[in-house]
């Protein structure tokens, strides 16, 4: 009897044990197609994403469309120097059509031109037209504010003594007076600032030079001079000095130089601005708008509206501006 119950029991174990093996069988012959299709697709959208990029290419090399060499995108302009001459080209003549309305656009796509000359050279032997590209992308990318791209340009050339040989004295100072306004103005380093400007150019005295400014005529300055008189109102907190130089610098086209250093010395703007708000804020009760403006160089909407003065117009004279009342 315990023999039969046994027998019983393994065979109705058996036969479930058998039941389930098929059904275990085909759950597995399920995942692994399930594993294949999804391997197939991963496979398929690389091949689609090498065919789409491999189709880029070929339709880059048959164009102007140069590619960057950092991202290994395009050779042709380190190994073709007429790829390069016609890309220059390019950027010269956008460069000569270019006005002075503000197109983010076109200015992108200028500096994204001069990245991928900029690229293109670094692995070769630095010479004459190198110079040129450099100086020409830093002078470009300082109009426009874009630090990104002059700042490690600028130190390309400095630090590279085959570059330093084939730039002027002109241009040598030129760049050094961006660094040195950028240093000031992006990265508050004053006594760096002062020390590279120092160090550059000789026989400077800032009491010297203080004593024959003249506001009314500061084209009398030589730049290192101008750069020098920057510094030390920047340095002091001196607005008024350093408003009229901003001033200066920015209202002569005839001079891109100038309006160049004026665009760096603009991201000191805004700080230079709430000095002297704050400086007239605790040394007049009232003042006309005029003399508002010509001290701060914000009209009076801009005063309200970006900066946020408590001050008001009186009620009987809308040219008198109320900047606090008497107690």
């Amino acid at each position: 009897m315990s023999e039969g119950v046994s027998r019983k029991k393994y065979w109705n174990g058996r036969s479930r044990a058998s039941r389930n093996l098929p059904e275990s069988h085909s759950h597995d012959k399920h995942g692994d197609a399930t594993s294949d299709h999804l391997n197939d697709k991963v496979l398929m959208e690389r091949r689609r994403k090498r065919f789409e990029e491999q189709s880029a290419n070929i339709e880059r090399q048959k164009s102007d469309d140069y590619g960057l060499i950092s991202r290994g995108e395009d050779l042709r302009l380190q190994t073709n120097e007429a790829d390069r001459l016609r890309l220059y080209s390019k950027i010269q003549k956008e460069l000569e059509e270019r006005d002075a309305t503000v197109d983010t656009v076109r200015d992108d796509r200028i500096l994204m031109s001069f990245r991928k000359m900029r690229e293109s050279l670094l692995a070769l032997k630095p010479d004459s037209f190198t110079r040129d590209v450099f100086m020409e992308s830093i002078r470009f990318s300082v109009s426009i504010g874009h630090h990104q791209s002059y700042i490690p340009s600028i130190y390309y050339l400095i630090e590279s003594d085959n570059v330093q040989n084939n730039l002027s004295k002109a241009e040598s100072d030129e760049i050094t007076m961006f660094l040195i306004l950028h240093k000031l103005h992006f990265s508050n380093e004053i006594e760096e600032s002062f020390n590279i400007l120092l160090n550059t150019f000789g026989g400077l005295s800032i009491s010297e030079t203080l004593k024959t400014l003249d506001l009314a005529n500061l084209h009398r300055l030589t730049d290192p001079e101008c750069i020098l008189l920057v510094i030390y109102s920047y340095s002091i907190k001196d607005y008024f000095l350093w408003q009229k130089l901003y001033a200066y610098l920015s209202d002569n086209p005839q001079k891109q130089f100038h309006c160049n250093c004026a665009t760096i010395m603009s991201f000191s703007m805004k700080a230079m601005v709430k000095i002297a708000i704050q400086r007239l804020g605790i040394s007049f009760f009232t003042l006309n708008k005029s003399v508002v403006k010509n001290f701060t160089g914000v009209d009076w909407e801009s005063l309200v509206g970006d900066y946020g003065v408590p001050w008001s117009v009186d009620e009987n004279n809308d040219n008198i501006i109320i900047i606090r009342k008497r107690k």
